[in-house]
């Protein structure tokens, strides 16, 4: 059978995975992360949490194994520095799993010094969506979210709830230190369950850091010491500027320390 797809009529076989209904609608959920040479930093927690997902949402989660796909891969493609990326997807009958690796060439050590700068989102999240919790192929508003902060030039945009509390950045967990103190908003917010976000509790703890999960307004943020942000690829990254104001971040204490000892655990 015939079909339209980018100027061309195409039979309808070729698109493949692309007419599942993990593409059609967005159902399906992904994990990415950033393996360095044989070691891959919390697999079990990226296979988890994508399992966790896949049920909540009603997916069976293929029993691979993982980890061999995924150095396989790297080898096949002589990577040693990559970007891994797992999507888990409906299909009309049982589930698809599509594992690819590239090279990894996001972040640079200059953008750690550098720093990020994010913005405040347009978009309202309603922090009893359940789906939130979930790293859903629908995605949209985080894209969007993320593309109004390109547009201005900045890295990131931070999600607020329907109370005005801080949720996350539309790719990252955040974090606040203030009187070298550590804050980050509780999973009631409404925010996926970061596996670097938990990796940073755990140094806190683990390091006598004070760390407190709650509920943090823009002005506690605007307020604060320091901020960083968290994710898989990007690890920790300082925050330079939010909104209009400032950090010096060559003046951060408490980032520097938990970014080495989080270097020093991957």
């Amino acid at each position: 059978m015939k079909i339209y797809c980018n100027n061309q009529f195409v039979e309808k076989e070729t698109l493949g995975e692309v007419l599942e209904p993990g593409y059609l609608f967005g159902w399906g959920v992904f994990e990415t992360f950033r393996p360095r040479g044989g070691n891959i930093p919390f697999l079990n927690e990226h296979i988890g949490r994508l399992r966790d997902g896949a049920k909540f949402l009603q997916l069976e989660c293929p029993d691979l194994d993982y980890k061999q796909i995924i150095l396989s891969l790297m080898a096949q493609n002589d990577l040693e520095d990559a970007y891994v990326r797992i999507n888990v997807f409906k299909k009309r009958k049982g589930a698809g799993c599509i594992i690819q690796v590239s090279e990894f060439d996001y972040y640079k050590e200059e953008d750690y010094q550098k720093g990020a700068k994010i913005i405040f989102s347009d978009i309202i999240r309603y922090s009893k969506d359940e789906f939130l919790s979930v790293k859903s192929l629908s995605y949209v508003k985080n894209r969007i979210a993320w593309l109004a902060a390109q547009k201005q030039q900045k890295e990131e945009a931070i999600f607020l709830n329907e109370r005005w509390f801080l949720q996350e950045g539309s790719r990252s967990n955040i974090f606040l230190v203030k009187n070298k103190k550590v804050f980050t908003p509780g999973l009631s917010c409404g925010l996926l369950a970061g596996v670097t976000r938990k990796a940073v509790i755990d140094i806190c703890r683990d390091n006598k850091i004070k760390i407190v999960e709650g509920e943090f307004t823009k002005t506690d943020l605007l307020n604060c010491d320091e901020v960083f942000l968290t994710s898989s690829l990007m690890g920790i990254m300082p925050v330079a500027q939010a909104a209009d104001r400032s950090f010096n971040i060559d003046k951060f204490t408490v980032t520097p320390k938990i970014r080495k000892l989080y270097k020093k655990l991957i």
